[in-house]
């Protein structure tokens, strides 16, 4: 016999996955919208941004793990789910509960305006951002879910971004050529914020480089300032040394 608590879970999954009939659709607005309905609890929290073509998933997981490892409380916010929705939304390697599924569900969706609902992703990516501050996160790892410059992650302003490489997709939504590509996934290049990619086109670097410039973005590129090779006995890093803002966290020897 179902429970109570599962009945309210699959009618809270039912009003999410009826989201998904409005599609895709790029900009920062509604997800700023339903935030602000709930206090702007993003806002003052600590946050790694990682966007790029491929290994977005695995880098987030990684760098979610070394923090936690360093002792941090850490969220973690990934797409697609494999299993579980509940995949998606983690504290510490741990899925978020149906309960608090149902509870985030029905807190945001007061604050929908019927006349321009979300999209399944920008209300999960406002789902993610109250569970962290709800949780006490210390730091959240942000997956981007496709370009970057309107992705609905972009209302973070991270400690630092990361763009793991670029290459040709999504063609419809970001463009049809390689640098069309590039300017959407550098949208995610905040000013002063550090940036790392390990994108490796010439033409792909110079924009990157260029965007970094002028916000005075600090940016590293993994091959040159910094080296890294995984063995059966853990992982190898060689270069500069990293800290992240207030993060009390060193990574690699000089």
């Amino acid at each position: 016999m179902e429970s109570q608590r599962d009945g309210h879970y699959k009618e809270a999954l039912r009003y999410l996955y009826g989201l998904q009939k409005y599609g895709i659709k790029f900009g920062l607005s509604k997800t700023t919208n339903l935030l602000r309905a709930v206090g702007d609890p993003h806002l003052g929290q600590n946050y790694i941004h990682i966007g790029g073509t491929n290994g977005k998933g695995s880098v987030a997981a990684f760098a979610a793990n070394v923090l936690q490892q360093a002792g941090y409380r850490v969220g973690l916010y990934t797409s697609p789910h494999l299993v579980s929705f509940r995949e998606r939304f983690k504290i510490d390697g741990i899925p978020i509960s149906k309960g608090e599924v149902v509870q985030l569900v029905e807190e945001i969706r007061r604050g929908v305006v019927e006349s321009e609902p979300p999209t399944f992703f920008e209300f999960t990516t406002a789902m993610a951002l109250l569970h962290f501050a709800r949780q006490g996160a210390e730091v959240a790892v942000m997956e981007v879910g496709m370009g970057g410059r309107l992705d609905a992650t972009n209302v973070i302003t991270p400690l630092i971004s990361i763009i793991t490489n670029i290459s040709m997709e999504h063609q419809f939504f970001l463009g049809k050529t390689l640098l069309e590509i590039t300017r959407e996934k550098a949208g995610i290049i905040k000013e002063g914020v550090p940036v790392i990619t390990g994108a490796w086109q010439s033409k792909v670097l110079e924009y990157l480089r260029d965007v970094s410039g002028k916000k005075k973005a600090p940016f590293f590129r993994v091959g040159r300032d910094f080296r890294y090779r995984t063995t059966q006995q853990g992982l190898y890093y060689r270069g500069r040394r990293w800290s992240l803002g207030p993060l009390k966290l060193e990574i690699g020897r000089a």
